[in-house]
């Protein structure tokens, strides 16, 4: 009386692939958090540690997680709350 798996190698390897898919989504999930907790940590510095005359350094704050090239999420990034002043 041997042994028998009660699986084969398709089940390994799409069990596998479901292990990958969710590290990912684990990753780019903390990936996201780091980012935003970093513009909020900026945008609170800028009140604090210089003058943002035309609101292009408090625009330009932002983030990108890219895969292979490819885009898959930003944050930060507002143009809205740039000016033109030129004080």
């Amino acid at each position: 009386m041997g042994v028998r798996a009660k699986f084969n190698t398709a089940d390994v390897l799409r069990s596998m692939g479901d292990q990958a898919k969710m590290a990912e989504q684990i990753i780019i999930g903390n990936l996201q958090y780091v980012g935003e907790f970093s513009i909020k940590t900026a945008r609170e510095d800028h009140e604090k540690n210089y003058t943002d005359r035309t609101g292009n350094l408090r625009a330009s704050i932002g983030y990108v997680i890219a895969k292979d090239g490819k885009l898959i999420q930003t944050g930060g990034f507002d143009p809205a709350s740039a000016t033109n002043r030129t004080d």
